[in-house]
């Protein structure tokens, strides 16, 4: 029973060195040399390093923990520092609410604000920025003093 059009063409064979139902590379090596290098976090360090920003002293904790790179591991504990400090200058600005210290508390907050987009902005592209004081202490709390 035919309704006038040829029969489709077969399927193309499965490109040479691998297709349907080849196993993989015996070793536990994944197929072309991919994978994570032991310590790290499994992306870019740009990337690790803007998200170590990203929630301050939470995820500059959990990336501290989790790459041991340097560059990562330098950002994450520059947001540690960073997040604590800011952390305190909004609780003092609740704590203490009269007039002249109110407005310099809320100065201090605001440029917080500036520093933490500065910084998150910096790392993720790739540059090794340092606060002044809090950088420093960064660079040897995580080991990577030059």
């Amino acid at each position: 029973m035919t309704d006038g059009f040829p029969p489709p063409p077969p399927p193309p064979p499965p490109p040479d060195g691998g297709g349907w139902g080849t196993p993989p590379p015996r070793g536990g090596q994944p197929p072309h040399g991919g994978g994570q290098p032991q310590g790290t976090s499994g992306m870019a360090a740009n990337v690790a390093s803007g998200l170590a920003y990203a929630l301050t002293f939470v995820t500059g904790a959990l990336f501290y923990l989790l790459d041991r790179r340097p560059e990562v591991r330098f950002h994450a504990m520059q947001s540690i520092i960073f997040g604590v400090a800011w952390l305190v200058v909004w609780i003092l600005q609740r704590l203490l609410g009269f007039f002249p210290l109110d407005v310099l508390l809320w100065l201090a907050y605001l440029g917080g604000l500036v520093t933490w987009v500065v910084l998150m902005v910096q790392a993720f592209q790739g540059n090794h920025f340092k606060l002044p004081y809090i950088g420093d202490l960064a660079e040897q709390q995580a080991g990577t003093t030059p």
